[in-house]
């Protein structure tokens, strides 16, 4: 019997969708090492759109309707910045600058990080754990 505890991750600031998880239900095929390998998909994590259903190196057998829980902002192959988070900011004097994005460090934001636990022969089980960020008080 093998146990498994892990963090989802809640680095990407894209579009988001309820954690769905599959478990055993969604058999897939993986083959991004160059070797082809059956697996599972155990909940609707992040997979580029580069690998899901390629033909060689890339992963087939995902349910019909997937959609990552988290995705970065920029999720479009072959558009600029494709799979990170980066965003063109103006600045003052006309140019634009890219960077990484983040929330403005004052804002108030609620971000949940589910914190999924159980073993891998049976049933795994997952919380939502909030965390804020309040805004400060000013004066």
């Amino acid at each position: 019997m093998v146990s498994q505890a892990f963090q989802v991750a809640s680095a990407n600031w894209g579009a988001t969708s309820p954690v769905e998880m599959y478990k055993d239900k969604a058999p897939i095929t993986d083959c991004r090492s160059g070797v082809c390998r059956p697996a599972y998909l155990w909940f609707n994590g992040y997979i580029s759109p580069l690998v899901a259903g390629a033909a060689r190196n890339g992963i087939s057998g995902i349910p019909s309707g997937y959609k990552p829980y988290l995705a970065p902002i920029n999720n479009t192959p072959g558009a600029p910045n494709f799979g990170n988070n980066n965003v063109s900011v103006p600045l003052r004097n006309g140019t634009h600058v890219t960077t990484a994005y983040s929330p403005e460090p004052e804002a108030p934001t609620r971000i949940l990080k589910p914190s999924c636990t159980g073993l891998l022969t049976t049933r795994l089980t997952c919380r939502c754990i909030g965390f804020s960020r309040l805004r400060k008080e000013s004066g």
